[in-house]
């Protein structure tokens, strides 16, 4: 476990480094920010052979915030509100939240697709086949989107994505957390 907190904090000032040499980009630094804004529903019920439901079902509220800090990365924060109730019961709700860096392959178009890394810290896990709270679990995610600019509305953009957030202490995928994304972006010039 000691292991992968520090492999965690290498990533970090990894992540921490590229952004310092973002800022030596002068050009683009601070060009625009996005606040963006999502919400995911996943229903995991099944009906067993006696045809009573069992399962589970979940929202997440994805709340981010960035700047551009050169021409192709963007960077920021996010927080993962994950509500998740089993059949039967009332709902629990969870927290991811860190630090995310973009890599936008499109750098001179209007829409952007980039390719995501983040580092995570939470209490949600489902290591147990159904959510449970577990507190201090750090994740690595990864993902692709793409923001469709919405051209009736300036500076607003649909938000297509899909992140996989995988635990660095048990990576088999049952523990991994996935998330589409259908969200709103607004572009701060």
């Amino acid at each position: 476990m000691i292991y992968n907190i520090q492999t965690v904090k290498r990533i970090l000032l990894i992540f921490l480094s590229v952004f310092s040499l973002g800022l030596s980009a002068q050009k683009y630094f601070g060009d625009y920010m996005i606040v963006g804004s999502s919400l995911t529903y996943i229903p995991q019920v099944t009906k067993d052979t006696y045809g009573t439901y069992w399962g589970y079902t979940e929202y997440t509220w994805n709340i981010n915030w960035g700047i551009r800090f050169s021409k192709r990365f963007f960077t920021g924060l996010q927080l993962l509100n994950i509500y998740s109730s089993e059949v039967y019961t009332k709902k629990q709700s969870y927290h991811i939240y860190g630090l995310f860096t973009q890599f936008d392959f499109l750098p001179d178009k209007k829409s952007r697709f980039f390719a995501e890394f983040s580092v995570n810290r939470g209490d949600y896990s489902v290591s147990s086949g159904m959510p449970t709270r577990k507190r201090n679990l750090y994740y690595l995610g990864t993902g692709l989107g793409y923001d469709l600019p919405i051209k009736w509305v300036p500076n607003l953009y649909l938000d297509l994505s899909f992140l996989i957030y995988a635990r660095p202490d048990d990576i088999s995928s049952q523990n991994w957390y996935t998330q589409y994304v259908v969200g709103l972006n607004y572009k701060i010039d």
